[in-house]
């Protein structure tokens, strides 16, 4: 019997550890071209994102100004108009009670067709730093209200002459 040579280690990785994320989904009975369209307008993003309230357009940017819930201006910026399916967003929260700027929050957003009248809506919910478990339930919750308000928004929508 001869010995087998001993089994090199993977090196330990001094990176830290990636956030939690969960990716939550609607399937939304409309057309890939039609959801593709209403999501390529941020004008159209207050009737079902919650959260970024009422959207306003900085002239000669690609910045839109809202305010965070206690009322302090917050910029978001949206992936560029497209046909394929990506509608991330990034979120600048305001800076904190020491002047500090508040890390962005980049929010990653999918259509994909599922079949001819249908799309698949997906946003990847990432813990952000220092959100507790309850903290990050609630986003998710929030999450899928905003996505049900999305299909509402889309599905009794008149079809396109």
């Amino acid at each position: 019997m001869t010995a087998r040579p001993p089994q090199a280690r993977a090196p330990k990785s001094k990176a830290p550890p990636l956030p939690d994320s969960r990716a939550i989904s609607r399937r939304i009975a409309a057309p890939f071209a039609a959801v593709c369209a209403f999501l390529s307008d941020p004008g159209n993003w207050p009737r079902w994102a919650e959260g970024l309230g009422s959207l306003s357009h900085d002239a000669g940017t690609d910045t839109w100004t809202t305010r965070s819930p206690d009322g302090r201006i917050m910029r978001v910026t949206f992936s560029p108009p497209n046909t394929k399916g990506i509608f991330d967003h990034t979120v600048y929260p305001p800076a904190d009670e020491s002047g500090r700027a508040a890390p962005p929050i980049h929010v990653p957003l999918r259509a994909e067709p599922d079949g001819a009248e249908a799309t698949l809506v997906t946003l990847t919910l990432i813990r952000q730093p220092g959100m507790d478990d309850v903290m990050y339930e609630r986003d998710a919750a929030w999450v899928e209200k905003d996505l049900e308000r999305l299909g509402r928004a889309l599905e009794n929508r008149p079809a396109a002459a």
